[in-house]
C-alpha cells in the first residue's frame, strides 16, 4: 500500500519514483477513475498496456479469478491510494 499527500500527477509521479523502473515494468493493470492526468501519468510510467478503462465503461465486469489474494504476500506490487 503506498499513500501520498494531494491527488495529482506530482503525488502519482512520486508514487513511480518510488516503485521503480523494475516493479512498474511489471505491473499488468492499474485501476483509476477518469481522470485524465491518471492515465497520462500512468500510460508513460507503467508498463504498455496496463491503463485501462474507467470503472462503468466496460460493458461487462469481468469475472473474479483470485489472482488477486494468491499475490498478496507473494511480492506482489504496492497500489497507489489519493490523499
Amino acid at each position: 500500500m503506498w499513500a501520498g499527500k494531494n491527488r495529482n500527477q506530482h503525488t502519482l509521479g512520486r508514487f513511480f519514483d518510488d516503485l521503480g523502473a523494475e516493479r512498474a515494468a511489471a505491473l499488468t493493470h492499474v485501476s483509476a477513475d477518469g481522470a485524465e492526468w491518471i492515465h497520462d501519468v500512468v500510460a508513460a510510467r507503467a508498463a504498455r498496456g496496463a491503463v485501462g478503462q474507467p470503472v462503468g465503461a466496460a460493458e461487462k465486469p469481468p469475472e473474479p479469478n483470485g489472482s488477486c489474494r494468491a499475490a498478496i504476500g507473494q511480492g506482489s506490487v504496492p497500489v497507489a491510494a489519493g490523499g
